[in-house]
């Protein structure tokens, strides 16, 4: 077996992402005892849709609760460091087909995917992290949805208060640290056998549209006969090439 062989190197002229355009809403979620709850949600404009042609970008920051927080009482909710506290947020990323209005916030087997299972929040204590918490992800969707949702785990506050922490929809910023974008594919050929890369450890990549993330050594290959027909750069700061983590892709395939 004969194996040519190419490489490719950041060409800040190349453009490695597509940004969409896209607006703010809201989704229903029901939560226990019939108990409806509301939850950011984007809808891409022009009542786009994520469809299983892309594979998408996503980064955003989110503001976090701070420990003293006067919603919160120390007596009645003291600190526990679980998923129970309030200051704290944990967020499911969910595709979905519907925004839960004439569901009563259910939704069926069928109508949503989820992305990111659990991002846990941390409350924002001064000197020990920082005020904001990122995060970044890749995702192919797996049918047409209309709706990506920011679904808040609820905790006995969400319950038993009147005013359900619904609000923090607000700490969700997609500002200067926010990016929603298509992930283009940059192989200069539709399928390869092998491909290294070298890049920063803990860069963003997308190799047969699943998301990879590169480890301590700032290197990642494939070479188990696996045909590779995708691959995606997306770190760190945007879709700006000039944001793109430098790399060297170099890659195989056999014409024989």
């Amino acid at each position: 077996m004969s194996y040519k062989i190419g490489q490719l190197r950041k060409n800040n002229t190349t453009s490695y992402l597509t940004d969409l355009s896209w607006s703010a809403t809201t989704v229903k979620t029901e939560g226990y005892a019939v108990k409806l709850f509301e939850d950011y949600a984007i809808r891409l404009s022009n009542n786009g849709n994520f469809n299983t042609n892309n594979t998408y970008y996503l980064r955003f920051s989110i503001k976090r609760i701070p420990y003293n927080d006067p919603r919160f009482s120390a007596t009645t909710y003291p600190m526990t460091k679980d998923s129970n506290d309030p200051r704290e947020m944990v967020i499911k990323l969910e595709l979905l087909k519907h925004d839960g209005s004439s569901s009563n916030g259910e939704y069926e087997r069928g109508t949503y995917q989820i992305i990111e299972n659990s991002i846990a929040v941390e409350p924002y204590i001064p000197g020990v992290n920082t005020e904001y918490f990122s995060f970044e992800t890749m995702f192919t969707s797996n049918a047409i949805y209309p709706y990506l949702g920011f679904i808040l785990s609820r905790t006995t506050y969400d319950y038993l208060e009147a005013v359900p922490r619904d609000d923090i929809r607000a700490n969700i910023d997609f500002g200067e640290n926010g990016d929603i974008a298509i992930v283009n594919n940059i192989l200069p050929r539709s399928s390869v056998d092998k491909i290294g890369i070298q890049s920063r450890p803990g860069s963003l990549i997308c190799v047969n549209r699943e998301p990879i993330r590169i480890g301590r050594t700032g290197t990642w290959e494939i070479n188990n006969g696996v045909p590779i027909t995708f691959v995606g750069f997306a770190n760190p700061n945007g879709s700006s090439a000039s944001n793109i983590d430098q790399f060297i892709l170099d890659y195989a395939w056999d014409e024989a």
